[in-house]
């Protein structure tokens, strides 16, 4: 159980982002008490997210590494994505082939 506000927050920014302990926890302490964790994306980076979400998904998805996500890792402007293994570690059959993501493909 954690026992401190900091350590408390850490776990709650880590379960909505799976971050590591420790970037969960500069972000926390380098953060104004009670502010935001996760801050609101600005409209672009909200559409793009939703289009690169929409292009990901697929109907069975699991809670744990939803589409071999391992983290995120949200900012107002950027959403760092970090898959559960490393393309080129991967054999060549199981790498995804680029999708392009048109505006028509995705409504807003």
């Amino acid at each position: 159980m954690k026992t401190t506000a900091i350590e408390r927050r850490t776990e709650l920014l880590r379960l909505y982002t799976g971050l590591p302990w420790q970037s969960a926890r500069r972000r926390v302490e380098a953060a104004t008490p009670g502010s935001l964790l996760i801050p609101q994306p600005d409209a672009d980076q909200m559409l793009l997210e939703a289009r690169v979400m929409a292009e990901l998904a697929w109907r069975r998805i699991i809670t744990l590494h939803p589409w071999g996500i391992e983290y995120v890792d949200p900012r107002s402007d950027r959403l760092l994505i970090r898959f559960g293994a490393d393309p080129v570690e991967r054999p060549a059959s199981a790498v995804p082939q680029p999708r392009q993501v048109r505006g028509s493909d995705v409504s807003p």
